[in-house]
């Protein structure tokens, strides 16, 4: 969420800017051979806000900064994709595209928006297809009515047996299946039984990675079926959680592969200073945190 004086930084800030922001994360971020992020917000001039507790829109500009600090895939199903209505949409789709960023779940029509992102890695194929999951919120805000996809709306697509067949269409035994998540109860350390139900569908649907967010804290990581969720990783540029317990801890998680088998799986613990992100200055907590978490789900304690 690059609003808060992230996007004054970066747009025209150059090297200097990104630095300022990402501060010693930048070169992890950069070796990576797919970034994946989550862009919570409408990149778009236009549109009138929708009814709803916050709206973050962000200059178009700013995601070429974005791009340089090494992201290839933003994932737009989540429950500020729609801020700014149908047009804000719209645009962000389009500025995406302008700026050689990808994004899946999303479109301008159901076609479009099921099918996953394609790219090769090392000759290794890998999808990504993103999926809200999101309850309705309680400033009224229902994101299945108000921003899915439909033959005559642009919008985003959530989880159903549309999505799991989808992914089930996809899927197959030598490539890399991702699914990237929107979902949860905001807050919760914890996943709930509806989360890690919807979750692990999409692990016996034929995905590997299942990438989640939206609790706007981490919650823990568990191997399932061969596959592995990771059920929140928490905020990361997102300025004004200061006052949130857990939500200015964070990670960068990286996955190493060979062809399409997951080889290892190395955490960076990450705190948040309101605008700036930097690598964990302490003896450890986020990750012993995040280790604790996943304890708690490998033993059922949830």
């Amino acid at each position: 969420m690059v609003q808060r004086g992230i996007q004054t930084t970066l747009i025209g800030g150059g090297e200097a800017g990104l630095r300022e922001i990402f501060g010693d994360t930048l070169e992890i971020l950069r070796r990576q051979d797919l970034l994946i992020g989550n862009l919570e917000g409408a990149v778009s001039r236009r549109g009138s806000a929708i009814a709803k507790s916050y709206n973050f829109r962000f200059r178009p500009e700013v995601l070429e900064p974005l791009k340089s600090a090494g992201f290839d895939y933003f994932s737009l199903t989540n429950n500020h994709a729609y801020d700014y209505g149908e047009i804000g949409f719209v645009d962000s789709l389009q500025h995406l595209s302008d700026a050689g960023l990808a994004t899946s779940g999303a479109g301008m029509t159901p076609q479009e928006a099921y099918r996953p992102y394609r790219t090769k890695i090392g000759g290794t194929t890998v999808k990504v297809l993103s999926v809200a999951a999101y309850p309705r919120e309680k400033n009224g805000f229902d994101g299945r009515t108000q921003a899915s996809v439909r033959e005559d709306r642009a919008g985003i697509i959530f989880d159903g047996p549309e999505t799991t067949e989808a992914i089930r269409s996809f899927s197959t035994p030598n490539a890399i299946d991702i699914v990237v998540a929107h979902g949860g109860r905001e807050w919760s350390s914890r996943p709930s039984e509806s989360q890690i139900s919807i979750y692990r569908g999409f692990i016996d649907a034929g995905a590997d990675l299942v990438l989640a967010h939206h609790p706007h804290v981490l919650q823990g990581m568990e191997r399932y079926r061969g596959g592995l969720i990771a059920y929140s990783l928490g905020n990361f540029l997102f300025p004004g959680m200061g006052e949130m317990r857990w939500a200015e801890d964070t990670l960068i998680l990286s996955l190493g592969f060979l062809g399409s088998r997951l080889l290892y799986i190395e955490p960076f613990p990450v705190e948040i200073d309101h605008r700036v992100v930097s690598l964990e200055r302490g003896q450890g907590e986020i990750l012993e945190r995040l280790m604790s978490l996943s304890r708690e789900l490998s033993t059922g304690e949830n």
